[in-house]
């Protein structure tokens, strides 16, 4: 199972569940039949009816006040041929309301395909050439004070009001002139759309990316192509599944979690409006940032729509690319900091969908690694991220001699360093964050080296303690101290290289395949 690796993560709650969206139940609210005030009753008074219009799950109220937007809702239609009446009702139409620009507001069903079509549910007659925006009753024969009732379906928008007509002819044709019947009673004819049914998901949510390039929902893909997409959004209705066909506005997109290296006051997004909604689907094509971090999550926005739910974490990187899980990948001689600063070479030699480094930084007031860890001034940490690591890591951290020297003294040779790392436990490829926070007799944690109160190695191997970002932290040991390589991170070996003109102190580590590691010194 695929995961991201954090290391050296600001907040360590990169692990929330997915929000769940709720859909609201639709109330069945009782509207009495009321007098239809645009009717007119012949002078004769010898042809009335009534209409009920009503949702199929409450086909004995007749209200469309509260229809379910963006679905396919199914309707009920019942005539009822006046006791007053001397004449059967033989034809009628049932015409859909329209919009200021003429659009029917909620189409008739026609597709087979798309959900039940128009039926005579009690009754008999026949159709004639329908349309989405009407019904046409033919040889209905409606006896005085009888029923007859019709089902359909339609599609509902997002939001939308609209008022139905249900004119009615003695002849079996709706042909001819003077024997129209008289509407005297209706309900339901008034339909609107409940609040906020429809939904904005995500299609193609953003994925892990370096900075200034595209976000796509591929690692570290910015090329659109193939399986490779723009973020995406798309509208659907209240199911969450079936799409609406929205041709207008755009969407928005925030950060909701996630912290930038820099920190929250220079760290930010571009693109993060949409284009115009086509066909219901929405992309973000210049989404990006100048700025690296870790553990964002967007969410989607749009008028009327319910809000996404957050996006997955995902990080923006200094450098990373996609890896063929059946071959090695390898990120190398990548700079950290500043130029003789230091610098970083990982690989994995099979497993892997993606390979990135970014750069960390520590906090001097409260080091995850404990108040005996000292830090060498002016030198970047790192943090790694890969999609799955079954071989486990080899990592190699170069640092700026003449830093180490500043800090240690020029006495310090080239013995091996304190090298302080954070890690998460994988289980069956799933991060699991370390519950015991805090905790120096939880026994969990991977063997660490212990530092006296000057910064130096006592020769005891100790445990990774659980930090509150889930992570457990500890001094890197070396293979010096006899541990087990498969028991946590270990350095196989160190030594000195220069790079681009400048002396560098460098210490090759080993990762198993269940831990997930960040580090620095």
């Amino acid at each position: 199972m695929k995961h991201r690796a954090r290391l050296l993560a600001g907040d360590g709650r990169r692990f929330r569940p997915r929000l769940a969206v709720l859909i609201p139940a639709l109330a069945a609210v009782a509207i009495a039949l009321t007098p239809a005030g645009s009717a007119s009753p012949p002078s004769s008074g010898i042809k009335q009816y009534t209409a009920c219009l009503a949702q199929a799950a409450t086909p004995t109220t007749c209200n469309t006040s509260a229809l379910p937007g963006g679905s396919l809702v199914s309707l009920t239609l019942t005539l009822t041929n006046a006791n007053t009446s001397t004449q059967s009702v033989g034809s009628a139409n049932v015409d859909g309301p329209l919009d200021s620009s003429g659009k029917v507001v909620f189409p008739i069903n026609l597709d087979a395909s798309k959900g039940p079509l128009p039926t005579f549910v009690s009754g008999s007659g026949t159709f004639g050439t329908n349309s989405s925006g009407e019904l046409k009753l033919r040889n209905l024969n409606v006896p005085v004070g009888s029923k007859l009732t019709v089902s359909f379906s339609v599609s509902t928008p997002c939001t939308g009001s609209g008022t139905w007509k249900v004119p009615a002819k003695q002849s079996n044709d709706f042909l001819g002139n003077g024997n129209d019947f008289s509407l005297v009673q209706s309900g339901g004819l008034a339909s609107s759309i409940g609040s906020g049914n429809c939904k904005l998901v995500w299609l193609y949510p953003p994925n892990n990316a370096n900075k200034s390039a595209v976000v796509t929902n591929t690692a570290y893909t910015p090329a659109i192509g193939g399986n490779v997409h723009a973020v995406t959004v798309e509208a659907v209705g209240s199911d969450g599944v079936t799409p609406i066909d929205l041709n207008t506005g755009t969407a928005s997109a925030s950060v909701t979690h996630g912290t930038f290296d820099c920190g929250a006051s220079c760290g930010t997004f571009t693109g993060l409006t949409s284009t115009t909604f086509q066909h219901g689907v929405a992309t973000f094509p210049s989404l990006s940032s100048a700025f690296t971090g870790a553990g964002f999550m967007l969410q989607g926005s749009a008028t009327g729509l319910q809000s996404t739910a957050d996006s997955d974490p995902f990080a923006i990187s200094i450098d990373g690319k996609p890896c063929d899980p059946t071959a090695s990948c390898s990120l190398s001689n990548e700079m950290l900091g500043g130029r003789n600063d230091s610098r970083l070479d990982v690989s994995a030699s099979s497993g892997l969908t993606f390979l990135a480094v970014n750069s960390a930084t520590y906090d001097p007031t409260s080091h995850p690694c404990g108040t005996n860890f000292v830090h060498v001034a002016g030198t970047t940490g790192f943090e790694e991220l890969h999609g799955g690591v079954p071989t486990g890591l080899k990592v190699t951290y170069y640092v700026n001699q003449n830093s180490i020297n500043a800090t240690y003294g020029k006495n310090v040779g080239a013995q091996y360093i304190p090298i302080c790392a954070g890690t998460f436990k994988v289980v069956n490829g799933v991060i699991a964050p370390c519950p015991n926070f805090d905790d120096a007799t939880d026994t969990t944690g991977w063997p660490a080296d212990q530092l006296d109160s000057s910064g130096r190695f006592t020769g005891v191997v100790v445990h990774a303690i659980c930090r509150p970002d889930g992570r457990y932290w500890g001094i890197v040991p070396s293979f010096q101290d006899k541990t087990d390589p498969a028991g946590g991170p270990r350095t196989a070996s160190w030594g000195s290289a220069t790079i681009d003109g400048a002396g560098y102190r460098f210490f090759t580590m080993t990762v198993p395949p269940d831990w997930d590691y960040k580090g620095g010194v």
